[in-house]
């Protein structure tokens, strides 16, 4: 029996435990982490790949992204618990709340938008700023603030004054710094036209207030007292660096970390009268010097103080040590996807994994289901330190090119193969080039940033400045040889650049119709039969021949604005990437997937690449790699564990009767005795593939379940997992008609 309830729960622990969206995936990176806050033995822990939720007492994680829950975005702003210990999330789509069962979105009431920070009122009413946008929840919606009031971009940091319950808002506008105080229906802001604050600080620009309602910005470590601005020294001969992240301890003392500017930070301690009192040096791992940004101080009720970075993970410092927290997820890809590059059955992922220039690659191998991190101890000496690399080529005998430096690679079955081939031309920097082979094998090298194009031609190399071909830098946006004639075309912020072979021209929509007013092609992509689909930011295109139109409604449905990447799958189906949306068109039937129906990866999709078994890949510009598949995902995609089995503490089979049970009835629940009826039990249904359908709770030895809890559900198979003080245990359930 007890290997019968192990493997019962394996099974179900395949599958994230908030598993809402079973035909999507998202991998993303969580090592960027921007707020912590505690409940209790619960660390909630926000970051750019989702959010996490950590248990202090079993150290293990439950995390949350756009692939397993509804929570409207990947990218975690600010997190926010309310006076119901409610969570609240700032994303880059959005609010929501989590109430420990549910998410509640609140799309309608404020729509989909950057939020970026989050706090309490006067009257525990959640405060939320935005692009533009100040926004108080009342009775259960919403009310913005007037517009007008809203002078400033990027809000970086809001505090509630409880002394005059004043809002105060930092904000990073251009390299700008400002400070907003709203009071009512006014508002007055500071900068350094009116005040003594600095033009420019830390993008940090964190707030806090202290126990006399004086405000502190660390701006160079500003407070504001009785309407006035002024510079805090503690003494004459100490230097403070450049500081960031302040936190208020409850014994009044504050906290800030503080940077040299030669990437050591320390944490800074300054009692009740604002005497520096300690200094502890933030470990060497992390990187002060770039990243001062993403850094936050979150001292606790405990005196554990934890401090986050732009990609070193989650520290703590405990009885005076420093330890490096494991909240990572079991396989992790950087936010920012750069090339996702389909070869047989393999998938080679690059990321930029840490926000850093260095990049990542790596492999799923499809034919055996399994991810991996490709070792860069496997290349070159001449290519272990490189960066921007891509993949750019595969070959008939399956191997794959390599463009770097200016230099193509082989690679097949694990081996490296210097291609000798001479240099492209000193006047352009491959490390910012694509590289396109013809359907003769010369290669097209495209320099994003210079709008350089050299075409290795018969009679040798080629150079065409932009004012040649057309088209400004950002040439790069789409490319390929069109099937029909094998001209090549180029996608870029001009309008697409044609080559014959012997000359250039252009075509530009914007002279084509008086309802485009710009040229700027993201991506284009073209049919076995010569159809071009060309994608601007506001419109779809469908070129054939010399007609071009404009496509407005698909299916009587309009189409959506902020276009950025379009692939065609095997049937030439039509798939668009979007903000915050994938859209499908088959035939006469447009389809949107976006955060309210779906687990889509949120944020802008640039790459999208769909492969031989239909899935479809797609990276966002910060929202990390999302794989669909409309049919369903084998349950190897789901690598990602929210729970992990412990036999040591399992606890004595429970039951549930009647077992089978028929629809209609009510079911009966008998807690195991190891189960304390002063914690409340947690029960989650899942269905024979992982998938969540509903959560409710209980402290009663027998509890008993209404036929309406069932309602909807199909005959089947379904497993109950309940969880209680640390304690876990699953059960399978036959249900009939």
């Amino acid at each position: 029996m007890k290997n019968f309830i192990l493997l019962i729960f394996l099974c179900a622990s395949l599958f994230s435990i908030a598993q809402e969206h079973p035909h999507w995936v998202n991998y993303t990176s969580t090592r960027s982490v921007k707020k912590v806050i505690q409940d209790k033995n619960i660390l909630w822990i926000a970051t750019k790949g989702g959010l996490i939720k950590h248990d202090l007492r079993t150290k293990t994680n439950q995390y949350f992204n756009r692939g397993n829950s509804s929570i409207p975005g990947n990218d975690i702003n600010d997190i926010l618990l309310d006076q119901n210990y409610d969570l609240w999330v700032a994303t880059n789509d959005g609010v929501a709340r989590y109430d420990g069962d549910n998410w509640i979105n609140y799309l309608e009431e404020i729509g989909s938008f950057n939020a970026y920070v989050l706090t309490l009122n006067m009257f525990d009413q959640v405060v939320v700023a935005g692009n533009y946008s100040l926004h108080t929840l009342v009775d259960g919606e919403f009310i913005r603030h007037p517009s007008n009031d809203l002078q400033y971009l990027y809000p970086t940091d809001i505090v509630t004054n409880p002394v005059d319950s004043s809002i105060w808002v930092t904000s990073y506008t251009y390299g700008q710094f400002n400070i907003c105080r709203y009071q009512g229906t006014s508002v007055q802001c500071f900068d350094q036209t009116n005040s003594i604050l600095p033009m420019e600080s830390p993008r940090m620009n964190a707030l806090i207030v202290d126990q006399h309602g004086t405000i502190w910005t660390d701006s160079g470590f500003y407070k504001e007292l009785n309407r006035e601005w002024q510079l805090y020294v503690p003494t004459d001969n100490m230097n403070l660096g450049n500081s960031h992240s302040l936190a208020i301890g409850e014994d009044h003392h504050l906290w800030f970390l503080s940077s040299s500017g030669q990437g050591q930070g320390q944490l800074i301690e300054l009692d009740e009268t604002y005497q520096v009192i300690r200094r502890i040096d933030l470990p060497e791992e992390i990187d002060f010097h770039y990243y001062q940004q993403y850094l936050y101080l979150s001292p606790n009720s405990n005196y554990d103080i934890y401090v986050s970075s732009a990609f070193d993970g989650l520290w703590r410092f405990r009885n005076d040590t420093w330890e490096q927290m494991d909240i990572h997820a079991d396989f992790e890809i950087g936010n920012r996807i750069e090339q996702i590059f389909l070869a047989n059955e393999d998938a080679w992922v690059k990321s930029n994994h840490h926000n850093q220039i260095d990049s990542e690659l790596k492999i799923r191998n499809n034919s055996n289901n399994e991810w991996s991190i490709f070792d860069n101890s496997l290349l070159p000496d001449s290519l272990q330190s490189i960066n921007r690399s891509g993949i750019v080529n595969q070959l008939s005998d399956n191997s794959l090119q390599f463009f770097v430096n200016d230099h193509v690679w082989f690679y097949l079955n694990g081996n490296w193969i210097d291609a000798n081939l001479p240099d492209v031309s000193p006047l352009l920097d491959e490390n910012r080039s694509i590289i396109h082979f013809d359907p003769n094998g010369r290669r097209w090298v495209l320099d994003k940033w210079s709008g350089f194009v050299l075409y290795e031609s018969p009679s040798g190399w080629k150079v065409f400045a932009a004012s040649e071909h057309g088209n400004s830098s950002g040439n790069s946006n789409g490319h390929f040889n069109h099937p029909i004639t094998e001209e090549f075309w180029i996608a870029g912020n001009s309008g697409i650049s044609i080559y014959d072979g012997q000359a250039w021209r252009q075509f530009k929509p914007s002279e084509q119709s008086d309802l485009i007013y710009k040229d700027r092609i993201l991506d284009i992509a073209v049919t076995n039969n010569g159809v071009v689909w060309i994608v601007q930011q506001d419109h779809l295109l469908r070129l054939e021949g010399n007609d071009m139109r404009i496509i407005h409604e698909i299916n009587g449905e309009s189409l959506r604005s902020s276009l950025h990447s379009i692939e065609l799958d095997a049937e030439e189906d039509i798939w668009l990437g979007m903000n915050n949306a994938l859209g499908h068109f088959k035939e006469d039937t447009w389809t949107i997937y976006d955060t309210k129906n779906s687990g889509v990866i949120s944020d802008r999709i640039h790459q999208l690449k769909i492969d031989a078994g239909g899935n479809v890949w797609m990276g966002g510009y910060n929202a990390g790699l999302g794989i669909f598949n409309s049919n369903g995902l084998s349950e190897s995609f789901f690598v990602n564990k929210s729970a992990t089995s412990n036999p040591e503490n399992e606890v004595p089979a429970f039951s549930i009767f009647p077992n089978p049970h028929t629809k209609g009835a009510r079911l009966c629940i008998n807690l195991p005795e190891a189960f304390s009826t002063n914690n409340t039990t947690v029960g989650t249904w899942y269905t024979v593939l992982g998938q969540k359908l509903g959560v409710f709770t209980t402290k009663e030895r027998l509890t008993i379940l209404p036929e309406s809890h069932f309602s909807g559900w199909s005959t089947g198979v379904y497993y109950l997992k309940l969880e209680n003080n640390g304690n876990e245990i699953s059960q399978g359930v036959l249900l009939n008609q």
